[in-house]
């Protein structure tokens, strides 16, 4: 009987202790649900709040982001000019000037159409700050700096700018935006790794990169230059000489990818350009066969410069400044300087999506100097990243 009575009390005991954890369970699953209702409401709190910044965001026609120091100093007058520009046309306008240095783009601003008055660096920086950012608005850049590789060769002047203001500030102004005439652009992607950092950092360029290069070196002469205030930053031909004397050869290997077959060119090199556009070192190298929107990046490799070629990329480095104004150079000597076409003679030149460098010592993108020593760097390419205004010529025009 003691035994019974002893497996009784055992299974009250048993089903007291399946009662309290069914309760417990239940306890926690409310607590749970709340805590789910807590954050649910907690998300929902911040996302209004998203929102209302959002739709506090000032919708302006255009964001002049202006450089008053690039190139020849003229940025500050056409600023002027098309902000009057704007005014007359009812338009309305924020201006950003980039020195002292500061967010292109502020967080307050939503552009319709970003207008950036300065040079190859000026619009680095801004498409820069466009990409992080995910900013979907259309640009125009306009030539104000030293070399002005990408904006000239978009073909938009201040007056130019201003009569394709006056033929669609109405469709501007009522958001009819998808019926401007423009075209798209890729943005190479570049990340390298950063030891300090332990990471990946990211830049993207839209016109041309120079990596282990002459030309990344010519940079960082003229940046050391500038620290020198008898020198401007016109003075390209300083630099150029310098590095002639002072650019040392040095080995890496490169792996690159084209229509899904890996390549790879191991060599002992002037370094190579990366380039989206056809434009380069201030017109001076002409690349036909870049195409802004094919969704590829094009690629030279400079070869070990024969003795006998030396002659032809001083000429090249310097025509740009000192020759361009003597007619007795025949149209035939000019086209004996431009660079092959073909995989012969002292470049090799081809397309690719996707491309690895190891190590890199120093590059520059659309003439912003990056002084780093990494052990590997990624190229690859954004397709139609970047919506360019595009001008219209008139048949009375």
């Amino acid at each position: 009987m003691t035994k019974k009575i002893k497996n009784k009390e055992k299974d009250k005991e048993i089903e007291k202790t399946k009662i309290k954890q069914n309760k417990d369970q239940k306890n926690e699953s409310k607590t749970s649900e709340k805590l789910k209702d807590i954050v649910k409401s907690e998300i929902n709190k911040l996302k209004d709040l998203f929102n209302k910044i959002q739709h506090k965001k000032k919708i302006v026609d255009l964001l002049f982001i202006a450089n008053p120091v690039a190139g020849d100093f003229s940025g500050k007058e056409k600023l002027e000019y098309l902000k009057k520009v704007a005014k007359n046309l009812n338009l309305s306008y924020y201006v950003v000037e980039t020195k002292p240095k500061k967010d292109y783009i502020p967080k307050q601003i939503y552009p319709k159409i970003i207008v950036i008055i300065g040079g190859d660096g000026t619009l680095h920086l801004t498409i820069n700050e466009i990409m992080r950012k995910n900013i979907d608005s259309f640009i125009v850049p306009i030539p104000s700096g030293t070399g002005n590789d990408f904006p000239s060769s978009q073909g938009m002047s201040k007056f130019k700018l201003r009569k394709y203001l006056e033929t669609y500030h109405e469709k501007i102004k009522n958001n009819l935006l998808n019926e401007l005439p423009f075209k798209f652009s890729d943005v190479g992607k570049i990340e390298y790794w950063n030891e300090k950092k332990d990471k990946y950092d990211t830049v993207y360029f839209i016109n041309i990169a120079g990596i282990n290069s002459f030309d990344a070196e010519v940079v960082k002469n003229l940046y050391e230059m500038l620290k020198d205030k008898t020198h401007y930053k016109e003075d390209y031909i300083l630099p150029v000489i310098k590095t002639i004397f002072t650019f040392k050869l040095k080995k890496y290997n490169v792996e690159y990818w084209k229509w899904m077959k890996k390549k790879r060119f191991k060599s002992e090199t002037n370094g190579f350009l990366v380039y989206n556009n056809y434009k380069f070192a201030a017109g001076s190298l002409n690349l036909p066969e870049a195409k802004i929107d094919d969704g590829l990046l094009n690629i030279i490799f400079y070869r070990r410069i024969p003795k006998w070629n030396i002659p032809k990329h001083i000429y090249l480095g310097i025509k740009h400044y000192i020759l361009p104004n003597i007619d007795f150079i025949s149209e035939n000597f000019r086209n004996y300087f431009k660079n092959p076409k073909n995989k012969h003679g002292d470049v090799v030149r081809d397309t690719f999506k996707e491309l690895i460098v190891k190590p890199v010592f120093i590059f520059q993108c659309d003439g912003e100097l990056y002084d780093v020593q990494s052990p590997e760097m990624k190229i690859s390419v954004v397709p139609k990243a970047i919506k360019i205004l595009k001008y219209e010529k008139k048949e009375n025009e």
